[in-house]
C-alpha cells in the first residue's frame, strides 16, 4: 500500500508564530537603525559646532592680538580698545601705516559683535573730510552663535578696572545648532580663549 503524503502546508498557528517572530526582528532592526541615525546626527552636530567655534575664534583672536599696535608711533590718541568694559562687543584699533600723521586716524578699526545669531565683523575707514570713522557693511564671520562675551582682565586674572591695567581679553562664545533628529532638539557647545594684548602693555 502506498503512503499518502500530506499537502496541507503550514497550519494557522505556525503562520501566526512566524509572523510574530518576523515582527519582533523587524522592530529590533528599526530601533537599531533609528539609534544609529541619532548617534550619527549627534556626532555631525558636534563636528559642526566645533568648526563654527574654531572659525569664529580664529578670526577674532588674530585681530584682537593686534589691538594697540602703532607702526607710526606718533598717533594721538594711540590705537587702543575703545570698547573697554563692554561685554557684548569689542572695538579694537591698530595702525599699520608707518608714516601716518596725527590727524589721519588709525589704519584699522574693527568691531566684533553679535547680531541675532550672526557673529559680525565691521571695519571702519578714516574719512579725512569729516575726520571720523565710517563703518563698512558688516561681514558675517559665523552663524548659529547664541552667546558672545568679552572679559577684560588684568595681570592677576581679575577684571581690569582701567584700560591701563588691561593685559588679557577672555573670549567666551557659544554655538547652537538645531536638528530635530537628535532627541527632538539641538546641541550647544562653548569655547573660551584668552588673548594677551601685548601691544597694550607697551603703553
Amino acid at each position: 500500500m502506498k503512503q499518502i503524503k500530506s499537502n496541507n502546508g503550514f497550519t494557522l498557528i505556525e503562520l501566526l508564530i512566524a509572523m510574530a517572530i518576523a515582527s519582533i526582528v523587524f522592530a529590533a532592526v528599526i530601533l537599531s537603525v533609528n539609534a544609529q541615525q541619532k548617534t550619527n546626527a549627534a556626532q555631525s552636530q558636534q563636528l559642526q559646532l566645533q568648526s563654527i567655534l574654531r572659525s569664529a575664534m580664529y578670526y577674532m583672536t588674530s585681530e584682537i592680538r593686534m589691538a594697540g599696535y602703532d607702526a607710526a608711533t606718533i598717533l594721538a590718541p594711540e590705537p587702543t580698545i575703545t570698547s573697554f568694559g563692554d561685554a557684548n562687543e569689542m572695538i579694537i584699533q591698530y595702525n599699520l601705516n608707518t608714516g601716518a600723521a596725527t590727524n589721519s586716524g588709525v589704519s584699522h578699526m574693527i568691531k566684533f559683535a553679535l547680531n541675532g545669531t550672526d557673529l559680525e565683523k565691521t571695519e571702519y575707514s578714516w574719512d579725512i573730510t569729516s575726520l571720523s570713522y565710517i563703518p563698512s557693511s558688516p561681514t558675517i564671520l559665523a552663524n548659529d552663535i547664541t552667546d558672545l562675551e568679552f572679559e577684560y582682565l588684568d595681570n592677576d586674572g581679575s577684571a581690569a578696572t582701567a584700560i591701563g591695567d588691561l593685559v588679557m581679553v577672555r573670549i567666551n562664545i557659544t554655538a547652537t545648532v538645531d536638528n530635530n533628529i537628535v532627541y527632538g532638539g539641538g546641541s550647544s557647545r562653548s569655547l573660551s580663549t584668552d588673548v594677551t594684548i601685548k601691544n597694550m602693555l607697551e603703553f
